[in-house]
Order: C-alpha cells, then structure tokens, then sequence
C-alpha cells in the first residue's frame, strides 16, 4: 500500500504537496491516481500550471497538468471526502 511521508496511507481525492519527477518545483493538487505495489512512480497527481501559447501576443492561461511522483515524496495537505478513517494532520 501507498504511503505519505507523514505515514498516511495515499487515497483517490487527498490533496498533496511535493515535489514529481517532471516539473522543477513543488506542486499543490489531486491525486488521481495510485499505482499500488510499485516502490517508485506510484501516484498521479493533478495540478493547475500557468501555459504561455506561442504567438507576438500571449497571455498566460492555467491548464490542468498530470504529474507522476513517488507517494513518500509527497505530504498530505488535505484528506479526501470519500476517506472511511479519521486522518492526523501534524502542524
């Protein structure tokens, strides 16, 4: 089973903070995926990231982007509706 760095086991909905294998920096977002018995690359997250089109004029627009990251590299921030547990949140 899939795990957060604090040890809460990872569920469709919960929102997360951490860092994925694509993008640069830390991101905020959904998971939306678990891929459970994999040691790595095991969690789908869904995340709003600025886009610039290409073009003489351009204005930034937000776009959903799926990243991929190891669950235990991830925090949990908020848990999902759809959780049967009660979940701790440390401060």
């Amino acid at each position: 089973m899939s795990h957060y760095k604090q040890g809460q086991k990872a569920v469709l909905g919960d929102v997360v903070r951490g860092k994925g294998y694509n993008l640069p920096y830390e991101i905020v977002g959904v998971v939306v995926g678990i891929t459970p018995g994999a040691e790595q690359c095991n969690l789908h997250v869904v995340t709003c990231v600025a886009v610039a089109p290409v073009g003489t004029e351009r204005a930034a627009y937000p776009s959903f982007y799926e990243e991929h990251g190891t669950c235990g590299e991830f925090t949990l921030v908020a848990p999902s509706p759809t959780r049967t547990e009660a979940v701790v949140i440390p401060a």
